[in-house]
């Protein structure tokens, strides 16, 4: 995953093309200013597309936006990013966590990019640009809920199930049920600011997070690991997390339940 993050020199004047997966991006230089261009395509065949920085003619797509100041720097990276608002993974089908027992899931947490002029002291954040197009969702209740986005990969128990993808990390999750009720579970909240990013062997990770249920009446506690998962033990850091969580459990809805159950968690 290296080759993907590194640092590409744009000459005054010239043009650069990026495919990655759905996004097209094109970003041109000029004397005082970036020029950035961009559009997300649709359908699967767009999906594994990997092409990074190749040089291209100014392209024909109407909308580019202008970052205008005072800087002679040419350089511009692209860093990883974490979605700006939580994401909510499903299991495919309703999952029941028995009274007393814990189960393992691994979500898929779709990412992002961010464009950074310059480097060191002097780097400028320029935009933030999804890789697809994120579909909007609502947790919780009309009163107490949040705005998330949804996971297109489903929660699953073993993360081999999930094909390899430079532009999505595995966020393993352990849900303790220590409740002397089953606790049905059909979406999952990810509160993605608090997520570590890490290269591992064949994918991208997440920190663990861990959730336990303590009572059917109250919220769920939430805590996060820190480094490589248990699984990918020798994944290195690339990213820390946007909020930094703290040292003691956060309590968050983090299910919503089947309806036979006594409500959201």
């Amino acid at each position: 995953m290296s080759t993907f993050w590194e640092t590409v020199t744009i000459p005054l004047g010239e043009t650069r093309h990026w495919q990655i997966s759905l996004l097209d991006l094109w970003v041109q230089r000029r004397e005082g200013e970036w020029r950035v261009w961009h559009k997300i395509k649709q359908g699967a065949e767009f999906e594994d597309r990997y092409s990074l920085a190749e040089i291209s003619a100014e392209p024909e797509e109407s909308g580019h936006i202008r970052y205008a100041f005072d800087d002679d720097q040419t350089d511009l990276r692209i860093e990883p990013r974490f979605p700006d608002r939580p994401i909510i993974s499903y299991p495919g089908s309703p999952v029941i966590v028995p009274p007393q027992c814990e189960a393992s899931f691994v979500c898929g947490i779709p990412l992002g990019i961010e464009l950074i002029a310059g480097s060191g002291a002097s780097s400028i954040p320029l935009t933030t640009l999804p890789l697809r197009r994120l579909s909007k969702t609502w947790f919780g209740s009309p009163q107490e809920g949040e705005a998330c986005y949804s996971s297109s990969t489903e929660a699953v128990r073993d993360f081999r199930e999930i094909a390899a993808n430079k532009y999505r990390a595995l966020c393993p999750l352990k849900v303790t049920n220590k409740t002397n009720s089953p606790l049905p579970i059909e979406r999952i909240c990810i509160h993605v600011e608090h997520l570590q990013l890490l290269n591992g062997r064949e994918n991208l990770w997440t920190n663990e997070v861990y959730v336990k249920k303590e009572s059917v009446y109250e919220t769920s506690q939430v805590s996060y690991g820190s480094g490589a998962p248990s699984v990918d033990p020798d994944a290195t850091m690339k990213l820390s997390p946007r909020v930094v969580p703290p040292h003691s459990r956060l309590f968050l809805k983090t299910f919503n339940q089947l309806k036979t159950a006594l409500g959201s968690s």
